[in-house]
């Protein structure tokens, strides 16, 4: 069927070539137009319809063999796995380390939910009264979930990177549920925490080689203070509990591979 629509295709090519050089001449023009007509969706229509076919084909191969699309047993010919069971039961050993791989720490769990019950108590407030009350009951579910400051290879994705006005990293991580850990984005706020990065660290030299969106491990430290029981740099409540930056000075970050 493949090389019959190809013939045809080489074919129609030719009738559409043949029937454009009709067309000057005046005779044959009225035929002409239309064999041209007729060529030219012959050209478009039977690619497409040697396209579906091969793929159609592709797929039943693959059927066949055991896989459930093309796509699969396409992939596991390129790392030279024909058969079917051994490429799903790869495929479910990656995901399985992917997943281990990716889990996060007990402490970063607790952390992000009593972050997360902070914010649900805030959005549930009827007043003002009840919104305010939402921070203090966080602060003491946060230092309940988190006795230590210290983040100990907690998970998340690089938000924000770039510098200062002095050159110094400037680094923000995304938690799951909207949950923000970084360092001050100026000098003058970091007086006496350290945060900003150093521009003649090996950390900046890590980050260099590192993007936005980069799944990352990180290690550090959080400050606590305040009224969050580890600071936190939103400058109103609201900000605070419905998008929480808490601030942290990094010692280690790596990408998760």
């Amino acid at each position: 069927m493949s090389g019959l629509l190809i013939l045809l295709t080489l074919l129609s090519l030719l009738s559409l070539v043949g029937s454009l050089v009709a067309l000057v001449n005046q005779k044959w023009r009225p035929k002409a137009k239309w064999i041209a007509l007729g060529s030219f969706i012959a050209v478009i229509v039977f690619p497409i319809l040697l396209e579906q076919l091969a793929g159609y084909s592709a797929h039943e191969e693959a059927r066949q063999k055991g896989f459930l699309n093309s796509a699969d047993f396409r992939s596991a010919k390129e790392v030279g796995v024909t058969d079917a069971s051994e490429w799903y039961l790869r495929q479910a050993k990656n995901k399985a380390e992917r997943e281990e791989l990716l889990k996060p720490p007990a402490a970063e769990v607790r952390f992000v939910t009593a972050v997360e019950n902070g914010r649900a108590l805030f959005k549930a407030g009827q007043n003002d009264l009840q919104r305010g009350a939402a921070r203090p009951a966080r602060a003491q579910a946060i230092c309940a979930a988190m006795p230590s400051s210290q983040l100990d290879g907690w998970i998340g994705a690089i938000y924000k990177l770039s510098t200062n006005g002095d050159g110094d990293g400037v680094l923000t991580i995304k938690l799951p549920h909207e949950v923000f850990l970084g360092t001050w984005n100026n000098s003058l706020s970091d007086i006496g925490s350290g945060t900003l990065i150093k521009s003649n660290s090996s950390l900046y030299r890590k980050l260099l080689g590192m993007k936005i969106g980069d799944v990352v491990r990180i290690y550090g430290q959080m400050f606590a203070e305040g009224p969050d029981c580890y600071r936190e740099m939103s400058l109103t409540l609201e900000g605070s509990l419905r998008e929480p930056n808490f601030l942290v000075r990094f010692s280690e970050i790596n990408t998760v591979n």
